[in-house]
């Protein structure tokens, strides 16, 4: 009777580190499991702004032209400030019905309501320049925006940020797998496996419901800096010396 000759593997995992000895027709093989993380900082290159027309009221079909009239004034401000067609996006108008207070009652204990009417129409604009952004926000508040919803920072090539955030990353797992390597009075040897377990995350967006005034326009801007970060997750081998 022929006996066949079985692979065992044995794994210790520990605070994010794997160590491996797989046994293979009667070759040992010592691995080791690490991950690399590291991010990369840059100044943001473009904004995106989320403006928001919101009315409300009783009457649906005065309310819609009004909302529909200023949207068209905050897309014919864009393009007097250079804005491409790919960057500038208006949504759908939302119609919605909401409870709004009137007024207290006598006691002071109840509040009387009537039901409305809510639209809401937002407009999206990417700003490559921006030192139009005072420009924009006085224009948008002149055209009849009354709410920004929100402040993106962008990335002209984001991509080429991302691959180098990745390098910094597979470095790192390399330096923290070569460093473990030697405690075990082992040497690394090559890399057996390489996932990429991070991802080119989209941006963070800044929400606020500030409403729109001339004093709301005037605030200062800054975008600061972002970071793009990667992370990969390497097994290598292990060679005794």
């Amino acid at each position: 009777m022929v006996m066949k000759k079985l692979a065992l593997a044995v794994g210790i995992f520990c605070c994010g580190i794997g160590y491996n000895t797989i046994v293979v027709a009667d070759q040992v093989k010592e691995r080791i499991s690490v991950f690399g993380q590291a991010q990369v900082e840059a100044v943001p290159d473009q904004m995106l702004f989320h403006f928001s027309v919101v009315e409300e009221g009783g009457d649906l079909k005065p309310m819609q032209r009004q909302v529909n009239q200023k949207v068209d004034r905050l897309l014919k401000l864009a393009k007097k400030l250079g804005l491409q067609d790919r960057d500038i996006k208006a949504a759908r108008v939302n119609i919605g019905q909401i409870q709004r207070p009137l007024k207290l009652l006598s006691n002071n204990s109840r509040r009387e309501y009537e039901q409305v009417y809510r639209l809401n129409r937002q407009v999206t604009f990417r700003l490559r320049d921006l030192s139009k952004f005072p420009g924009l926000l006085d224009g948008a508040v002149a055209a009849g925006a009354n709410q920004l919803t929100g402040i993106e920072p962008a990335f002209d090539d984001r991509e080429s940020l991302y691959r180098q955030a990745l390098v910094k990353a597979m470095k790192a797992a390399t330096q923290k797998a070569t460093l473990l390597a030697k405690q075990t009075g082992q040497q690394l040897g090559g890399a057996v496996s390489i996932r990429e377990s991070g991802s080119n995350a989209p941006q963070p967006q800044y929400r606020m419901m500030a409403e729109m005034s001339g004093s709301a326009a005037a605030a200062p801007f800054a975008a600061g800096t972002e970071a793009v970060s990667a992370r990969v997750d390497v097994e290598f081998s292990l060679q005794r010396p």
